[in-house]
């Protein structure tokens, strides 16, 4: 009886050890398509903005809000961390970030229309969020522009 007993103990560590790589992968893969909703969300918005006309200056123009959940540590899914949205290009908004402490990988979403952050600095996300991104089109017809910021929780 104690034979069974550690044959079946011995046998479960040996499946448990197999499946381990796969199911990290999975989390891995679950969380890389979490990133690429977020990327999705942003392109959506700005193409929403950029059909929008300009207005006078002085006046509001044209707002969307995307919020953005990041995932987090879970049996399901791999924590992302250290995600930080740049505009290296006129036309270009980097989403940089790392998932499970791995390298750091790199998204870039291309804009119909120039686009900067609100102070030109970079847009860090930290935690799982939720995260409010407004994107605002400024600027007359001649120059436009979509300005990115976060929204202030207290916002």
């Amino acid at each position: 009886m104690i034979r069974r007993t550690l044959l079946a103990a011995l046998l479960s560590t040996a499946l448990a050890a197999a499946a381990t790589p796969g199911i990290d992968h999975a989390r891995v893969r679950r969380s890389n398509g979490r990133i690429e909703s977020v990327v999705a969300s942003v392109e959506a918005a700005a193409r929403s903005l950029a059909g929008d006309e300009a207005v006078p200056a002085g006046r509001p123009g044209a707002r969307r809000v995307v919020t953005v959940t990041l995932p987090g540590a879970a049996w399901d899914e791999a924590a992302v961390d250290g995600v930080r949205l740049a505009t290296p290009a006129e036309r270009t908004l980097t989403l940089r970030y790392r998932i499970a402490g791995g390298g750091r990988r790199s998204r870039t979403i291309r804009f119909p229309e120039p686009v900067q952050t609100a102070d030109g600095n970079p847009i860090d996300l930290d935690g799982d969020g939720p995260h409010e991104l407004a994107l605002s089109l400024r600027g007359d017809e001649r120059r436009r522009r979509i300005l990115v910021e976060r929204v202030s929780a207290g916002a």
